[in-house]
Formats: structure tokens, C-alpha cells, sequence
């Protein structure tokens, strides 16, 4: 079943669907502003437009990335699953390569893109503080300054850095 074509049927073929409602439907969980802070932290990969340039002009959800964000969390939720139901023994050096789940990255994802610490962090399963001292010696990719107070990384690099850390597990016995 195709996500886009099921949403158009929900939200009666709108292409643009209002941040409140996409936040009732999908993230009960969260106020309206509480999303638009998530979303604009990076922790929530979904991009709002507004219609129109005025700051009075309400927040909405394209429905084409609204689709695109469902569908990667319903493949991370595969592989997390995955992962999960092929517990590797602690020596994965002993599990023959062919054998190894590859790794799955979520569609619509560039390399290139920019993210910010919350995302660095659940990518990598490393603290902050940890991040921070790691860069200090340079044992993990520098951040990407963005303005006066506000630094991203670069996706591809970190994944980079994480690949490598897995295969360096591997390598040792």
C-alpha cells in the first residue's frame, strides 16, 4: 500500500495539512508546540512550510513528506526489529560475513545532510559531554558552525564514523 495515496484518502486529497492536525493524528503525545520545538531541534525529521512568506501564516506538513517521514520510521522500525530478533553474539567475528544483517539507512536521507546533537546522539549511543571530548581529540568528526550559537554535523560522517567503529569491533577477535 502505497502511504501517500492512504493519507490523501485521510485528509480528503490536501496537499498541505495543518501542523495541528498532523500532530493529533500522529503525535498525540506532543502539543503543536512541543512538535514544532522537536522538529526545529532536529529530534523529529519532518520539515514544515507555510503557505504563504508571513510570520502570521499558520505551520503545515507537506503531504509528500509527511508520507516520506511514516515510511522511514516504519523501516527503522523493521530493522530495530531485525536487529533485535538476530542477536549477534558478542564475537560477531565468528558469524560468517554473508551472515551479518547489512545496515539500513532510512530513505530520503542524504549524506550530506546536516544534523544537530539530539540526532548525533541517537545515532551514536554516545553522551555530549562524550561527543565533545572525542572532537577535542579528534576521534570523531568536527561540527559544522551554523550561525553564532548553533553547530550540526555532517550525517555522512557521522554514519562514517559509526561504520567504522562496528567494522573495527569486528576486525578484533
Amino acid at each position: 500500500m502505497n502511504t501517500a495515496f492512504l493519507l490523501m484518502a485521510q485528509y480528503g486529497a490536501r496537499a498541505v495539512i495543518p501542523l495541528e492536525r498532523v500532530c493529533a493524528d500522529y503525535f498525540s503525545h506532543l502539543t503543536p508546540a512541543k512538535l514544532r520545538l522537536k522538529i526545529d531541534a532536529g529530534e523529529i525529521d519532518l520539515p514544515l512550510m507555510r503557505v504563504d512568506d508571513s510570520e502570521k501564516a499558520a505551520s503545515a506538513v507537506h503531504l509528500m513528506a509527511l508520507a516520506a517521514y511514516l515510511d522511514a520510521q516504519c523501516e527503522k522500525a523493521k530493522s530495530e526489529q531485525l536487529m533485535q530478533s538476530k542477536r549477534l553474539p558478542f564475537n560477531s567475528a565468528a558469524v560468517p560475513s554473508h551472515e551479518l544483517p547489512k545496515p539500513t539507512f532510512v530513505p530520503n536521507e542524504s549524506a550530506s545532510d546536516l544534523i544537530r546533537l539530539p540526532e548525533v546522539k541517537k545515532l551514536t549511543g554516545i553522551s555530549a559531554s562524550m561527543i565533545y571530548k572525542m572532537i577535542s581529540t579528534g576521534d570523531f568528526p568536527h561540527q559544522v558552525s551554523l550561525g553564532d550559537r548553533a553547530v550540526a554535523w555532517v550525517r555522512g560522517e557521522v554514519l562514517e564514523w559509526r561504520q567504522m567503529r562496528i567494522d573495527s569491533r569486528r576486525a578484533d577477535p
